[in-house]
């Protein structure tokens, strides 16, 4: 077993882009951690990015950690995307997301991640 989680095996993430819609130029990637399954409530950590191409890599680590929460003492956490066009978070705002229910941490190969738009 693995004592301890190493910053290089956090979650490293490779979102793309499904279907033929263009982004505006302005529009903001928000990457969302929370506890394993879980779908709405204060994120572990939080990624915000205005992408300039794709596919896009985000590596989450605890310097993305919100509230003290660390996500290196996580085993694994729920993702989810959001691209907005008005730079406010939230499947409201979101232009395209997508989740993944579980990832794991500390697995060191990352995982694919393909928008669809709303």
């Amino acid at each position: 077993s693995v004592t301890g989680v190493q910053t290089c095996a956090l979650p490293i993430l490779e979102i793309s882009l499904g279907g033929d819609q263009p982004l505006p130029a302005d529009a903001v990637l928000f990457v969302l951690a929370r506890p394993e399954g879980a779908e709405a409530g204060m994120p572990i950590a939080v990624v915000r990015q205005t992408p300039t191409s794709w596919p896009l890599t985000v590596r989450l680590d605890d310097s993305a950690s919100m509230a003290g929460q660390q996500i290196s003492s996580f085993s694994a956490v729920s993702i989810e995307v959001q691209v907005s066009a008005n730079g406010q978070p939230g499947r409201d705002n979101a232009l395209a997301w997508s989740s993944r229910p579980s990832v794991p941490v500390g697995f060191g190969e990352p995982v694919t991640i393909r928008l669809q738009a709303e």
